[in-house]
């Protein structure tokens, strides 16, 4: 399966790239592609722009950088990105966060292993008690598969009742107090025949634009039923 990374980003994000971009390039497995979506373009210069995509472009085989004048939440800048995506499995990377050297390899590890559209996995912080380049031992992670989520967030099928039982995707399914990141999620590009990421005006669940990520995950859960968690600690979450 081919890959797809994509990156929504701000002009006040751009200098974070050159780090995620040189983490991606040195993992034990490389992504064929990578779509950096850059909101507010205009506020970064040229000679920046130009600067990333000749020291990059070499380390993968596609290498876009999208831009647009206006400035955009994540949900309309990962819809940017995920339209121009060739990958068989799309992976969403913020700019100023940082993937684990196994990130890649192990997400695509559990799509090999299960018969999913959709998984997200845990992540830590500079408060979390575990070196963050340690590696990854996915057999000893524990997991959770759609049958659980699915009745946990929708147990007699209605769409609305997954806010009523919690507010944060990987929520109130098993993971104990392990926090899930509901943005950094990674998907089968097939899944955008059916859902998609929305702007906050097109939201259905709440009208705050930080619903974006919760969003769309429900919908994907909802839509598809294939959907996979996992305690894996492969994202460093810059808060």
């Amino acid at each position: 399966m081919s890959v797809s990374i994509v990156i929504p980003c701000t002009n006040a994000h751009f200098y974070f790239l050159h780090r995620v971009l040189n983490a991606l390039a040195h993992g034990t497995r490389i992504p064929e592609e990578v779509v950096i979506s850059l909101s507010q373009s205009s506020l970064v210069g040229e000679k920046q722009k130009e600067e990333l995509l000749s020291e990059h472009s070499s380390s993968f085989n596609r290498l876009i950088l999208l831009q647009s004048a206006t400035p955009a939440h994540s949900g309309v800048n990962r819809q940017r990105g995920t339209d121009q995506c060739t990958g068989d499995i799309i992976i969403y990377q913020d700019a100023d966060d940082i993937p684990h050297a196994q990130r890649v390899d192990t997400i695509l590890n559990i799509f090999d292993k299960f018969d999913i559209v959709h998984l997200n996995h845990s992540y830590v912080t500079k408060e979390s008690k575990i070196n963050f380049t340690d590696p990854v031992d996915i057999e000893k992670c524990n997991y959770v598969t759609s049958e659980k989520i699915y009745s946990s967030y929708f147990p007699t099928g209605v769409y609305e009742e997954c806010v009523k039982y919690t507010q944060a995707y990987g929520g109130g399914v098993g993971l104990s107090d392990t926090p899930i990141h509901a943005g950094a999620v990674a998907v089968k590009k097939t899944i955008f025949d059916k859902v998609k990421w929305k702007s906050p005006e097109e939201l259905k669940l709440h009208s705050n634009y930080r619903f974006e990520d919760y969003e769309f995950n429900m919908d994907v859960l909802y839509a598809f039923n294939r959907s996979m968690i996992i305690d894996a600690p492969i994202y460093w979450y810059n808060n």
